[in-house]
């Protein structure tokens, strides 16, 4: 499964959510921006109650923009399948950071459920 995150420096979308997956069902986040104000994004998912992967709690991925009118910058990228190995319902984060600085751009919440 690939969940789809977008955010464009203010509003996020996550789709879908909630992702329903089976247990051993590999999980894809494709994050995706348009018009944001960085060069470089760093995209966290993170778990903070549990995680479904047993000790991969954390998947970070660095996306370099490329230019698209002056100063705003496009960003895509995929992190690695991780495969869902417990069950449950997973409140889970979504990070984005300027790469350059630190600074937190956004964050969101969305959930996760796997089923036995």
């Amino acid at each position: 499964m690939v969940i789809l995150v977008e955010f464009d420096g203010h509003k996020w979308s996550v789709s879908p959510d909630p992702a329903i997956v089976q247990i051993g069902t590999p999980i894809q986040w494709r994050f995706r921006t348009q018009g944001a104000p960085v060069s470089a994004i760093d995209w966290t998912v993170y778990f903070d109650q549990g995680s479904p992967f047993g000790k991969q709690s954390r998947v970070i991925v660095t996306s370099v923009g490329q230019i698209v009118s002056g100063v705003h910058f496009n960003h895509t990228d995929t992190t690695s399948a991780v495969v869902a190995n417990q069950a449950g319902d997973f409140k889970y984060g979504v990070r984005a950071e300027d790469a350059r600085t630190g600074q937190q751009l956004g964050d969101d919440d969305p959930r996760l459920i796997v089923l036995a």
